[in-house]
This record gives structure tokens, C-alpha cells and sequence, in this order.
């Protein structure tokens, strides 16, 4: 493994089909739970790029926490299962330019929660899902789904190597890369694995994560993409991957020190990676971080301490 002697201050990240940009205005992020103690809600949130303000949105179709997953097409959101005292199966499909949803009939072979986070996505067409945990089974997955945005239907494919649970997801163009997660034992692990999209082929880097780590947060653009936080690290584990060399070198931290931040959500721009809310060492409150690729460096735009019970969780849903 080649160790890089921190991040790059002068390369300019290219704005490219690879990244994981939706277009939107907007970042949206749906359901959750508000106090840490299964306090269901069913509204979403969004955060405008242009001016960093938060909005409520219209409310969507009963309420789920955590462990829902996320995704997009060229016009809609899309929201799938999650947990309400036990597996929520429904899929939600939100029109971004009017908030007007369905609930659209999508079957997984075997339905489950805690899909990779953030999901990786193909020019938009597909939907990808990995791994996950099945509440009927009581099993952690390794199967890969994905939907076919333009018609709405589920495909089962090829496995990522193991089993994995709130794992990480980086991507660019053709290929996804998932990052940690429960094992099938139920233990954080630091294993990436590598998911080529164009022939859905799954294979183990030998690149790994600096810590074992589940829940953190991911975003990519079309050079590299960084794994940030988690429910087993703090902000100074934070790690860069490069695509063009699969190797691993150490990301630039996140604000406030030794800060855990984990099961919340995230976004990016054409220029910014986005972390919002969650367990802020393990209190919840609406933490809101900002990655400025070209420089990598980040800036603290969070809500007040004020705002603590206002926090929210939701591992994951987020376009």
C-alpha cells in the first residue's frame, strides 16, 4: 500500500459524469428519529446549497427510522425500507421539483435494511444496493440489488465477498467501492471492497480502512472520495481513496476534535462533500460539516449546542 503524505492542496477535482452529484438545488434527507429512543418521524429535511438553510418538507408515507437507504434518478429521490419496530418494506419515490410521491411496488428477493451507505449510482439509471440485514432471516446480507430507475423493477446480481451492514460506499463512474460494516458476526470490520458496475463483478482491495467502522459517512467525485466519521472512529480518522491506484492515504480531519459523529447523512456537490446530523458523541444534534474538494479542506457550519434535542438519526437516506 502506498501511504500519500496528505491530502493534495493543489489538484482541482474535476466536475465529471463520475461524481456523486444529483443536479438538484437541494440535499434531501427523509425519515428518522428524533430523540435516540425510536421517536418515528416521516417528514423529510432539505439544505439548499446556495445559502446552507435548512427546510422541512412535506411529510412522506408513515413514519421509519434508521437503516432506510437512498438513491436517484435524473428527477426523483428514492427512499427504500428501513426500520419501525421491525423491517419497513415500503419504497417511496419523490418527484424533487414538486415533492409529489409514490409508492411505487418494488420486491427485493430478499428484503432487508442497512443497504451501503452512501448508495453508489450508475449515470442514474441504476440503483445499487449492497449488503444489508434481513429482520426475517435474521441474517447479514452480501446481496446486491438494484432498480432500474426508468421502470422501477428490482434485479439480484452478484454479491459483494462477504457479508456487510451499514457499510460505506464510495463510487466513480464504473465502479463502487464498499467500506466497512458489520460482519456476519456483528463486528466492525475495515475490509473495501470493489464492485465494477459495467459488469457487475465483485473482488477485495488490498487496500483497507486505517480503523474498523461501520455508520460513517461517504462522498466521491470523480478523482477520489473520502470515508468521514463513523460509530467507531473520530474525526481524526477521516480517509482519502484514490480510484486511479486503489490506495489509501490519510484525510484531512473533520472539524470539532475527537468528535464521533455517525448514523446521519450526506451529500456533495460538483465541489462539496456535505455530513449532517446524527449522533454527535452520541448526543444527538444537527452537525453540519462541509468538504471543499478542490482544497480539502473543511468548514464547521453547525447548529448551535442550543439545538441538541432537535438532532436527528437516519442511517441512511439522502440524495
Amino acid at each position: 500500500m502506498i501511504k500519500f503524505l496528505g491530502p493534495n492542496k493543489t489538484q482541482v477535482a474535476p466536475i465529471a459524469a463520475g461524481t456523486q452529484v444529483t443536479g438538484f438545488s437541494s440535499a434531501y434527507f427523509l425519515f428518522g428519529d428524533v430523540t435516540g429512543g425510536q421517536s418515528n418521524v416521516g417528514y423529510n429535511r432539505t439544505i439548499s446549497f446556495s445559502t446552507d438553510s435548512e427546510s422541512t418538507r412535506n411529510a412522506n408515507t408513515g413514519p421509519r427510522i434508521s437503516q432506510g437507504a437512498g438513491g436517484f434518478s435524473s428527477t426523483n429521490i428514492y427512499h427504500i425500507n428501513g426500520y419501525q419496530g421491525g423491517l419497513v418494506t415500503v419504497k417511496n419515490k419523490i418527484l424533487a421539483a414538486s415533492d409529489t410521491q409514490s409508492a411505487p411496488t418494488i420486491s427485493f428477493t430478499v428484503e432487508r435494511r442497512g443497504s451501503t451507505i452512501n448508495l453508489p449510482h450508475y449515470t442514474k439509471s441504476r440503483i445499487y444496493f449492497m449488503g444489508g440485514y434481513s429482520d426475517s432471516l435474521g441474517q447479514y446480507r452480501s446481496d446486491t440489488t438494484y432498480i432500474t430507475t426508468a421502470s422501477d423493477t428490482a434485479t439480484n446480481t452478484t454479491a459483494i465477498p462477504a457479508a456487510r451492514h451499514v457499510s460505506e460506499g464510495l463510487y466513480e463512474s464504473n465502479n463502487a467501492y464498499v467500506i466497512g460494516g458489520f460482519n456476519s458476526s456483528g463486528a466492525h470490520t475495515n475490509t473495501i471492497y470493489k464492485y465494477v458496475m459495467t459488469s457487475d463483478t465483485a473482488s477485495t482491495l488490498s487496500a483497507t480502512d486505517s480503523v474498523s467502522n461501520s455508520q460513517g459517512y461517504a462522498f466521491s467525485n470523480s478523482l477520489w472520495g473520502y470515508r468521514a466519521n463513523g460509530a467507531n472512529v473520530t474525526s481524526a480518522s477521516n480517509i482519502k481513496l484514490t480510484f486511479s491506484t486503489e490506495t489509501r492515504s490519510t484525510g484531512s480531519n473533520s472539524p470539532e476534535g475527537s468528535l464521533q459523529l455517525f448514523q446521519g447523512v450526506c451529500s456533495a456537490t460538483a465541489t462539496v462533500g456535505y455530513v449532517w446530523t446524527g449522533y454527535r458523541n452520541f448526543t444527538l444534534n444537527r452537525a453540519y460539516h462541509k468538504l471543499t474538494f478542490s482544497t480539502e479542506t473543511w468548514s464547521n457550519n453547525s447548529y448551535t449546542t442550543a439545538d441538541t434535542n432537535s438532532g436527528w438519526i437516519n442511517g441512511n437516506s439522502g440524495a
